[in-house]
């Protein structure tokens, strides 16, 4: 035998040993790929985090609470034990009286007389501008105490025209009284309230500065408090 003749290869094991290792590196890669998709987008998934939506909000609206102005802060205070009630009223006015006999006599149990000023205070009777307050007992509704004076000034003279409007000032339900002649002129302007079983009655006089001062002499009405 001749010891140097080369073995012979097997080519077929070749070929077999070189498929199984393209086999086993296809089932490796294979088997990764199917491990990270169902394990490694899951894991992605749960690692990411949401940012919270961050809500920007309006500003909260500063609302600058309204300044009251008190017209009254200045004006003087005047009290009427007969009247029994205390009334602000402006510092530029001048305090007439309140005397008990001039009151019983007019058939008022109180009687306080305001004026614009000194001259005027001293003018004559029907030419001066003043605001008078009454006050007297009764047992009538506003109602009907507005009825029976409507009755009282057209039963004096049927020619007179007789209004009245109601209305609330400060805390009081007040009614308006005015009385016009044939002609359109003023003959009367006043205003009421009953409390305590007690009619005020504000009257103003001097009627062609009347519509102007009539502001002034409802804000004196609003400070009118009982005793």
């Amino acid at each position: 035998m001749n010891q140097n003749q080369p073995v012979s290869s097997n080519p077929q094991g070749s070929s077999l040993k070189w498929l199984l290792i393209i086999l086993a590196v296809v089932v490796i890669l294979g088997g990764g790929y199917l491990l990270y998709a169902k394990y490694g987008k899951k894991s992605s998934t749960a690692t990411t985090t949401t940012s919270p939506t961050t809500k920007t909000s309006n500003p909260a609206t500063t609302t600058t609470p309204t300044t009251t102005t008190d017209k009254t802060a200045t004006w003087k205070a005047y009290t009427s034990s007969l009247g029994g009630y205390t009334v602000k009223y402006p510092t530029t006015w001048v305090y007439g009286k309140d005397s008990a006999t001039d009151a019983q006599t007019a058939g008022y149990i109180s009687q306080a007389i305001w004026y614009k000023d000194q001259a005027q205070k001293s003018a004559q009777v029907g030419q001066e501008f003043q605001v008078d307050i009454t006050t007297n007992n009764t047992t009538k509704t506003l109602d009907q105490e507005v009825q029976a004076r409507k009755t009282a000034i057209t039963s004096e003279d049927p020619s007179f025209t007789f209004a009245s409007t109601k209305s609330t000032i400060g805390t009081h339900s007040v009614a308006t009284l005015e009385v016009t002649d044939k002609n359109g002129k003023n003959n009367g302007f006043s205003y009421i309230f009953i409390e305590k079983g007690k009619i005020f009655q504000i009257s103003v006089g001097l009627l062609a500065e009347a519509s102007t001062k009539t502001e002034t002499v409802k804000t004196m009405i609003e400070t009118i408090t009982l005793q």
